[in-house]
């Protein structure tokens, strides 16, 4: 399954944009082409919010006060490499170094750009 921070990377390289409005609704714009992505984020709207702000540029980093201790011998799902935690982010436990979430999304905002 794929992760949070993939498809608000995969979704942000699409051309759309995420934001909140004052209510904390998720708002997504972009291309009509995109629409199964936005679809795929309104499904996991309470995790793609907790991201908005790296995201958007507002935070230069993701929060992961609140990551737990990943199993013996776990892989982040980004490198493969092994992980001593899971992302915060993620409904189910999911290994991953805040470094490739961070990396991974700050990518995907420079290919939205360029579009």
């Amino acid at each position: 399954m794929i992760t949070v921070v993939q498809l608000v990377a995969q979704a942000v390289a699409a051309g759309l944009t995420l934001d909140a409005d004052d209510r904390g609704a998720l708002v997504i714009r972009g291309p009509a082409t995109a629409g199964p992505l936005a679809e795929a984020l309104v499904t996991r709207e309470a995790a793609v919010g907790r991201t908005l702000d790296v995201v958007n540029g507002r935070a230069p980093v993701l929060d992961w006060k609140d990551a737990r201790s990943a199993p013996r011998r776990s892989r982040c799902v980004l490198c493969g490499n092994p992980a001593a935690l899971l992302c915060p982010y993620e409904p189910t436990p999911t290994a991953m170094h805040k470094t490739c979430a961070e990396a991974f999304l700050l990518r995907a905002r420079r290919k939205g750009r360029s579009a």
